[in-house]
């Protein structure tokens, strides 16, 4: 990877730590490598196979490989809202032995803020829910009657997935600031196993939060259907709809991007099938 410099004729002094050069004369500047900042030609080692997530020893039954498929795409879904990668092999481009520790630190660190940034929104969302339950309507229950025994239960579930994503979001930032390449590598993803329980480890803060705002919002917007001013109806929908089917758009490309809507079909389908060929095998022996 080189920086290219083109001088035209009228170039009267070079460029620093370049000698006198003639008119168009190219200056080729090495760049660092951002998986090897130091400039050696050490290549990356290969990735261990537990992290590469294949099913090329399982058995060839169809319908087993589409589960496996179906597997895989999740496990995808994991690494995308946990991670911020596709898969695995970015991953182990910023944690495998070689690496250096400040490209180590650059991911880790990335890591980190997207955790801060979760926690912060759970805040702020068990704050707003909290000041719902403790306090009453506005104008009475006449208005937006959220203490009625529906949305209210309703809502105190979404406490309680926000107090809970707070938590395991918190603590896992907090583990994740000191941690090295090493013991992330061996230990946090030392196997198969691991590697699913790290995943969905650090995709619980989303997913619980992710949860909480549907929650709040399918709260407030049971409470709004008792009250008693059209306005307020009205009004919560167009403020709350919106977003929520933003967020379901998102989840539908994230589905279609992994695959996984195509191996979730697949998969239905062939239980299915397997469910009907137990049922005729059955009804013959009967």
């Amino acid at each position: 990877m080189y920086k290219i410099y083109e001088l035209d004729s009228t170039t009267t002094y070079p460029p620093p730590n370049m000698s006198l050069m003639s008119a168009n004369t190219i200056y080729e500047e090495p760049r660092s490598n951002p998986y090897n900042p130091k400039g050696s030609d050490t290549q990356i080692p290969e990735m261990p196979s537990y992290w590469s997530f294949k099913g090329d020893e399982l058995p060839s039954d169809k319908g087993y490989s589409y589960w496996w498929s179906l597997l895989h795409s999740v496990h995808q879904f994991f690494c995308v809202i946990s991670l911020g990668h596709g898969s695995l092999r970015d991953v182990w481009k910023v944690s495998h032995p070689e690496c250096p520790d400040e490209v180590w630190e650059k991911g880790r660190n990335e890591l980190r803020e997207r955790l801060n940034n979760i926690n912060v929104v759970a805040g702020l969302l068990l704050s707003a829910m909290v000041g719902f339950c403790t306090t009453d309507p506005p104008g009475g229950a006449r208005i937006l009657p959220y203490t009625n025994t529906g949305p209210y239960c309703v809502l105190l579930t979404s406490i309680g997935l926000s107090l809970g994503g707070l938590i395991v979001g918190s603590a896992t930032a907090f583990v994740i600031h000191k941690s090295r390449a090493e013991w992330f590598r061996e230990t946090m993803m030392g196997s198969h196993r691991r590697i699913w329980a790290t995943t969905v480890l650090l995709a619980f803060p989303f997913l619980s939060i992710g949860a909480a705002t549907c929650t709040a919002a399918s709260g407030l917007l049971i409470a709004a259907s008792y009250s008693e001013v059209t306005l307020v109806r009205v009004a919560c929908y167009v403020l709350v709809v919106p977003p929520m089917t933003c967020a379901l758009v998102f989840g539908w490309m994230m589905a279609i991007k992994t695959g996984a809507l195509k191996e979730s079909v697949r998969a239905l389908k062939e239980s299915v099938k397997s469910v009907n060929l137990i049922l005729a095998r059955t009804c013959r022996h009967s």
